[in-house]
């Protein structure tokens, strides 16, 4: 009751023990700026307004099926050193990462798998993961950005988008670079960009779209990939351009679409 619209902030606080919040239902922001705790937040089930983490490192964050009225902030000089679990959250506002690390080279960085939001996610700006970042089944409102982006997980997944739904576009390009597979596939409502990206997986796939449906158009132009491009049995409705791109593969085909690319 003692608390105004304003909410809570707390800049540069150390929690040993780490955070509780399991189930919590708070109705104002939370602002954690430049703040330590190690021992990692657990916020699964909570229901809370917002929630803000600038420049503040943490151990495994704990947000499954989290409602969120507003907005999750995990952005510039953000870090956790364990998997950041979102798993069927519920977010009315957007999911913010740009320039957010991520890390957890053994396993999943990101889990947003069966995520919801009305908004966007933005993985972008100087954005760091290493590990998986999962976006299987998640409902996207807007955009996915990802420009900039570094996803790295080498001979593994790099970003796992299977049964994905965007209202808008997606967004691989200018700088961003994938070490690992990309899976793409489900539906993108807007233009698929990878215009000036780099995804590199020598081993096997570079780029998974099997079975892919894009309302707008694909561009691959200026696009530097190094292993398979497949987009077998995709549909995309616009034009699918790869001015300038540079596809190496030293084991076998570079791209795979043939007659089931419609």
């Amino acid at each position: 009751a003692s608390v105004t619209h304003r909410g809570v902030c707390l800049k540069g606080l150390r929690i040993e023990g780490g955070l509780d919040l399991r189930l919590a239902n708070i109705p104002f922001p939370m602002d954690f700026e430049g703040c330590a705790i190690p021992g990692g937040i657990d916020l699964s089930e909570a229901s809370i307004h917002s929630l803000c983490l600038p420049g503040t490192h943490v151990g495994l964050i704990n947000a499954e099926g989290i409602k969120v009225q507003r907005n999750i902030q995990l952005r510039y000089g953000f870090k956790a050193e364990a998997e950041v679990r979102l798993w069927e959250a519920r977010i009315g506002g957007n999911l913010d990462c740009r320039g957010g690390q991520f890390v957890n080279p053994k396993g999943v960085a990101l889990d947003a798998s069966r995520l919801r939001i009305e908004g966007s996610v933005a993985m972008c700006e100087d954005f760091c993961a290493e590990g998986e970042v999962c976006l299987a089944a998640a409902i996207v409102g807007t955009q996915l950005s990802c420009y900039g982006g570094q996803f790295s997980n080498p001979n593994g997944i790099a970003i796992n988008a299977n049964d994905i739904q965007v209202a808008g576009r997606v967004n691989f390009s200018n700088g961003f670079r994938s070490e690992g597979q990309v899976s793409l596939g489900g539906t993108i409502d807007g233009h698929l960009d990878c215009t000036g990206g780099s995804f590199v997986n020598p081993q096997g796939v570079a780029l998974h779209a099997d079975g892919l449906k894009v309302r707008g158009t694909v561009l691959l132009r200026e696009t530097d990939v190094t292993g398979e491009v497949r987009f077998v049995g995709a549909t995309i409705e616009g034009n699918f351009e790869t001015d300038g791109a540079k596809f190496t593969n030293i084991n076998g085909v570079t791209g795979s679409g043939d007659d089931t690319l419609r």
